[in-house]
């Protein structure tokens, strides 16, 4: 499945690639009053059901391998790239749920990636800061369950190599709170998530 939205004004914009846990193709883009309000949005997955049932579209996943799923991040960034309104030195990643865990591969083999945002993901080992290039946000729901001493050492490689980063825990949230089609759903956490990350990729995602 492939969904690409592009504004309609003149100029070159941000790209985003969006790897999700429950649709497995991106469906929605960035609206903002800032030029990510034009980011044009590219992710592919080559499974039918993906598109249609959230559970088909994890299985699926998750029987990709994580050797697939790479392939198909960068192979989303270098669509990205080839669009003519796409700023290639701005390109960023968001990455929802499973998407928050897998969005770390391409962000530790992919030097075109300069910003990124995890919801409910994971915070990977310290090991692989000297790999990454993106400044990135982790967005957590304060119940959800997440290993704060791994972050802060996460965070300190992340000063110590000058790279930004940044967390939030969103108040009486858990996993999925940004989910509107579950019970886990926190309507203000998940503006508030939202609204960071437009700020986030607005912030890093310039020249």
């Amino acid at each position: 499945m492939r969904t690409v939205r592009a504004p309609l004004m003149v100029g070159h914009w941000p790209g985003l690639t969006r790897p999700t846990a429950t649709t497995g193709a991106v469906t929605g883009t960035p609206t903002s009053k800032t030029k990510v309000s034009g980011s044009i949005v590219k992710w592919c997955v080559n499974q039918g059901p993906a598109g249609v049932m959230p559970w088909a579209a994890t299985a699926a996943l998750t029987s990709l391998g994580s050797q697939q799923i790479l392939q198909d991040l960068n192979a989303s960034v270098r669509y990205l790239e080839t669009r003519p309104l796409v700023a290639k030195t701005r390109i960023g990643a968001i990455g929802f749920g499973m998407g928050g865990n897998v969005i770390w591969l391409v962000l530790t083999t992919n030097t075109d990636v300069k910003a990124a945002v995890a919801i409910s993901g994971v915070v990977p080992s310290p090991r692989v800061v000297s790999t990454l290039t993106a400044g990135v946000l982790a967005i957590f729901g304060e119940n959800d369950r997440r290993d704060d001493q791994g972050i802060a050492e996460f965070d300190t490689a992340m000063k110590n190599a000058g790279l930004p980063f940044a967390v939030k825990l969103e108040p009486k949230a858990g996993r999925d709170f940004f989910d509107d089609t579950t019970t886990r759903y926190v309507p203000l956490a998940a503006k508030d998530a939202w609204r960071m990350t437009l700020d986030w990729l607005s912030q890093h995602l310039t020249g």
